[in-house]
């Protein structure tokens, strides 16, 4: 349980990034895998400001990898054939060729941030940062993935659901048919066309209320570009073993298809939701602090520093009884100093500490130093008697960090 998580996206669009979950899922994981490509960079670079993105890539508990592969539906013909295929974009400059991944990341913060310092230390980071993901390597072929998302069209019912899953998240106010027609037809060289009822100009009138037309149009094409997406997240989430961290709609996707496999990244998303809400009621979580901007990346990260032994008590959780059956306990297990007067125990150690710094400096000063630290510093010395517990890290830096104050 929280042992490594693969972060694809966190918002249904490029554009749409969930800064809060990243940060969620950095906090309650063991290890981070984010995996970027074209658009979740730009999108990534577009809202997270510079200082915060830098921070984040140089932190030794996100690991970053790049795919400058790009899986699309394309169309062609008179008859608006359609195809899944696997392409990797050419430069934008002169020489019209195809950039390694180092130098489409260079292209893309370009576009987003524009030339200068700043922008080529970024550029830097992520390159320095950044593996290249490679097919075969991972006994990952995209010739697999491209043939698994053509078999998901295959089932009429399983397509017209996907399909209408998609619809009520992108846009939510279309009124669709009570019975939405969306079939394959299996043309030659694995090539298909779309049998659909659907209204496209109905729906962008409500899509284009909520997305710019600039950003993107539903269509056909639009419509299985998630589809494909979806199939490629599952294959990315089990070639890297990892539980797959993504936007809402992916998921209800992949839920859709592979139940079973989406199953323990659920669980454990319940219990990331459930958890602030017993421990710290009325505080925000972490997620919701970040998302209104009352505290940074670069703030969380301080916190994160402060977090090891609250993530390496996270990694012994047992899943069958649950994080917060598992916190209550640790919480509130008796220690040794348990069966010892109190009074008299943290009167021993203050005398301790004091009689400590006598011999170092004989000057009296010692022994009133330690009654001194008996008296003011009860909470850490109950700490000192009973051992760490996770809630000595949620009620001090935790608590802080989400203190609306």
């Amino acid at each position: 349980m929280f042992e490594k998580a693969l972060i694809t996206r966190t918002g249904n669009t490029d554009l749409a990034v969930d800064a809060g979950l990243l940060a969620e899922t950095l906090f309650f994981y063991g290890s981070t895998q984010l995996l970027l490509n074209r658009g979740a960079l730009m999108g990534l670079c577009q809202t997270l400001p510079r200082d915060d993105l830098l921070a984040l890539l140089k932190h030794e508990r996100m690991q970053l990898s790049y795919l400058n592969t790009a899986f699309v539906t394309l169309s062609s013909g008179p008859f608006a054939a359609m195809q899944f295929t696997a392409m990797q974009m050419a430069s934008a400059g002169k020489e019209k060729r195809i950039p390694n991944y180092q130098e489409e990341i260079e292209e893309v913060l370009g576009r987003a941030l524009g030339t200068g310092a700043s922008t080529r230390n970024l550029t830097r980071a992520l390159t320095d940062k950044a593996t290249p993901f490679r097919f075969g390597q991972r006994t990952l072929k995209m010739e697999e993935i491209l043939e698994a998302a053509r078999a998901d069209l295959a089932n009429r019912g399983d397509l017209a659901k996907a399909v209408r899953i998609a619809l009520n998240k992108l846009v939510p106010t279309a009124i669709l048919p009570p019975t939405i027609r969306f079939e394959m037809v299996p043309i030659n060289s694995g090539g298909f066309l779309i049998d659909t009822n659907l209204d496209f100009k109905m729906l962008n009138v409500e899509y284009h209320k909520l997305v710019p037309p600039s950003h993107s149009t539903v269509t056909t094409e639009f419509l299985l570009s998630f589809i494909l997406d979806a199939r490629c997240e599952s294959a990315f989430a089990a070639s890297y073993m990892a539980e797959l961290v993504t936007a809402p709609l992916f998921s209800e996707l992949i839920r859709a298809k592979h139940f079973s496999f989406l199953r323990p990244r659920e669980d454990i998303s319940a219990a990331i939701d459930e958890f602030p809400q017993i421990v710290l009621p009325g505080f925000p979580t972490i997620r919701e602090t970040i998302n209104s901007g009352a505290k940074t990346i670069v703030d969380f990260l301080k916190l994160l520093d402060q977090a090891d032994q609250f993530k390496s008590w996270l990694q012994t959780v047992n899943p069958d009884r649950g994080l917060i059956a598992e916190y209550v306990t640790k919480a509130t297990e008796k220690s040794w100093a348990d069966n010892l007067p109190t009074k008299s125990v943290r009167f021993v150690i203050a005398n301790g500490i004091g009689l400590a710094a006598e011999a170092v400096a004989p000057s009296g000063l010692g022994v009133a130093a330690g009654l001194g630290f008996s008296a003011i510093d009860t909470f850490y010395l109950d700490k000192l008697l009973n051992g760490w517990k996770p809630n000595h890290f949620i009620e001090g830096p935790y608590r802080e960090f989400v203190s609306r104050s």
